[in-house]
């Protein structure tokens, strides 16, 4: 385990048992992802939830031994208010409840975790999209995932971050950019967010196999432009699929650190 996070010779674990228990987290998370893409097999089951595991940026989270649970639950809440979305299709105020409260929960255990929120709704609604599924409302669904996203951020900012005492690095690195700011500060991070991904996919052997698997999923959205009657809907879920891509990392890129 340790090999596979180090992408190469590990280092020595002292503590394991948090390693363990992330790890156990995450698949859990992982069986909520199958079932927002309607995985029943197996196999397609673990190639659907491959993104947990394989992507160096998770695998760095768990080299944090004991910061990692608490890394994984925050990432299983966010993903279960995703799941919430798609369990409970449409702008419904008590699905909308359920997803707020998850949201919150996750961003006051590990902030970073909220992009994948995002990430899960929009790759959920490509595949709806793609299907033609009659039960599924894009804009609903859109509406829902920015409501959320709203109040949860509204009511971690009023209701938990007062009852926070917060370090001077904290403190530092939670500022937003001014308003006036704000449009350079995200594309500035977001430019270092897009370095930093062709680092991961170049420097290590995960990120190789992650790059690999993203293309292949945008390549496979686009299959049924052969055929005339189904460009638009492959096109909106390539689209939406560039979007999740694009907001993974959430609001933090308009944090001024």
């Amino acid at each position: 385990l340790y090999r596979l996070i180090n992408s190469g010779e590990p280092t020595t674990g002292f503590a394991p048992l948090g390693v363990i228990l992330a790890v156990a987290i995450l698949a859990l998370a992982a069986t909520l992802l199958a079932a927002v893409f309607r995985c029943r097999r197996p196999l397609w089951a673990a190639l659907a939830s491959a993104g947990l595991f394989a992507q160096p940026c998770g695998l760095a989270n768990l080299s944090f031994q004991f910061d990692a649970p608490l890394m994984a639950m925050a990432l299983l809440l966010a993903l279960a208010a995703a799941w919430q979305g798609f369990r409970q299709p449409g702008l419904r105020w008590r699905s909308l409840l359920v997803q707020t409260g998850l949201l919150t929960a996750s961003l006051g255990i590990y902030q970073a975790a909220f992009g994948v929120f995002w990430v899960v709704g929009l790759a959920g609604a490509a595949q709806r999209v793609w299907l033609r599924d009659p039960a599924f409302r894009l804009r609903s669904h859109l509406l829902t995932l920015l409501a959320a996203s709203g109040l949860a951020l509204l009511l971690y900012r009023v209701a938990v971050l007062p009852l926070r005492r917060l370090s001077a690095y904290a403190r530092d690195h939670a500022a937003v950019a001014p308003l006036q700011d704000l449009p350079e500060v995200v594309l500035t991070n977001f430019t270092r967010v897009l370095g930093s991904l062709w680092s991961d996919w170049g420097s290590t052997a995960p990120g190789f196999w992650m790059a690999g698997m993203l293309l292949l999923t945008l390549l496979l959205a686009l299959v049924p432009m052969r055929c005339r009657g189904k460009r638009s809907r492959s096109l909106l879920a390539a689209g939406l699929l560039l979007l999740a891509w694009t907001v993974a990392h959430g609001p933090q890129l308009g944090l001024a650190q």
